[in-house]
């Protein structure tokens, strides 16, 4: 009975689907177009074998884009806030006073004001900081000493004393320590290569006849 089923079940699709076609119905529906675009796509996606990347095609993918893959500078930091509501004269007279509470050990919890940006950062890349921050924070950060607290920093939130605990410099690095993205990026870029020849293969087959402005005639476009 359940075998008997699942026949009537596709014998009624069959049927269905049969006389759907012979009344066109599947030539004016945008789903049903798509979905047959979708499966002869898929049909001519490259297969394994020609998505693979030694070693040798590795890294001149990675040499030609250097800096797709270039590891950005890191830092470790705390800051301590100053609103600058009452003025920016009077926010960095403050900031000067704190700055100089900090360098005489005072612990930097019960200095400056509330805010919800971090008061510390771990190993942070600069874009990472300058998300939180701001460009102009991040690119301080980069020149200021290392282990003291200094500034004032400015940001668009107002003014921060800033100590660097540890600083990273930048680097590029090796095809052994981003292989696993660099396979990833060749083969996303090997399948767009390879999906836009195929398309070009089947478009050359046809003649593009494109619609003509008012009062001039038409333009038939041949394939590539």
């Amino acid at each position: 009975r359940e075998l008997r089923g699942l026949i009537d079940a596709y014998i009624k699709e069959e049927v269905y689907y049969r006389e759907a076609v012979k009344l066109a119905l599947d030539r004016d529906d945008t789903l049903i177009r798509r979905r047959m675009q979708q499966k002869m796509e898929f049909l001519s996606e490259p297969s394994e074998n020609d998505l693979a990347a030694d070693d040798v095609a590795s890294q001149a993918f990675l040499d030609d884009s250097k800096p797709t893959y270039r590891v950005q500078p890191r830092v470790v930091f705390e800051q301590v806030f100053v609103n600058p509501k009452q003025g920016m004269d009077v926010a960095k007279r403050r900031a000067a006073a704190v700055l100089a509470a900090l360098k005489s050990g005072e612990s930097p919890a019960g200095l400056g004001d509330p805010t919800l940006l971090p008061a510390s950062k771990t190993l942070s890349t600069l874009r990472g900081i300058e998300r939180d921050f701001g460009e102009a924070f991040a690119k301080a950060l980069v020149t200021a000493p290392v282990d003291q607290w200094a500034g004032p920093v400015d940001s668009a939130f107002g003014l921060h004393l800033v100590r660097v605990g540890e600083r990273a410099d930048g680097y590029e690095p090796d095809l052994a320590e981003v292989r696993e993205k660099v396979l990833l990026d060749w083969r996303t870029l090997q399948r767009e290569e390879y999906e836009k020849q195929a398309y070009e293969t089947l478009l050359a087959e046809y003649d593009i006849l494109l619609p003509a402005p008012e009062n001039r005639p038409a333009q038939t476009e041949p394939g590539p």
